[in-house]
Parts: C-alpha cells; sequence; structure tokens
C-alpha cells in the first residue's frame, strides 16, 4: 500500500481533509465560515463561506495527478445541476 493511501481509511476521510484545507485557506482570504457538509434531498454541499455579503459555495475535489484532468474535470454538467439545485434549496 502505497503511503498516500495508508493516510485514510476511506474516501470520506479524506474528502473531510481536504475540504478542511479548503475552509482554513478561505479563512486565511478572509472568508468566513458558515456551515460543512449541508445535505438536502438534492444533494450535498462541502463548505458554505461569507464574503461581505456574498454566500459563497464550494465544492472541494482533489486528484493526486492530472492525468485524468484537473479538479474541474471532475464536476461534470449532472453534478453541477445537483449542485445548483442544492444551492437553491439552501
Amino acid at each position: 500500500m502505497s503511503w498516500f493511501k495508508a493516510l485514510w481509511q476511506n474516501s470520506r476521510e479524506k474528502g473531510q481533509y481536504y475540504e478542511r484545507q479548503a475552509e482554513k485557506y478561505l479563512i486565511s482570504e478572509g472568508l468566513t465560515p458558515i456551515e460543512r457538509n449541508y445535505y438536502c434531498p438534492f444533494g450535498e454541499l462541502d463548505v458554505i463561506m461569507k464574503h461581505g455579503d456574498t454566500l459563497v459555495f464550494v465544492e472541494v475535489k482533489f486528484r493526486k495527478n492530472n492525468a485524468r484532468g484537473g479538479a474541474n474535470y471532475a464536476l461534470g454538467a449532472q453534478k453541477q445541476a445537483r449542485l445548483k439545485r442544492t444551492i437553491y434549496h439552501y
């Protein structure tokens, strides 16, 4: 087992780790955390933050390399539609 895989017991743990890292970075950039892992019937929002009067919805993606495209390629049309419905529900 590689050291990379040994860091986490499951993908949920890995996701939570990177969500915390993203949240820490955004806090350092002046955003205020509102909520993490918001669930509704339409889906989940990883991180919700506020910047001034603006709500910021963050979908955290991690790829250990860009062989299959960067993180933005992991967000297809179906996932984008699900995120929009979840944001409107929030």
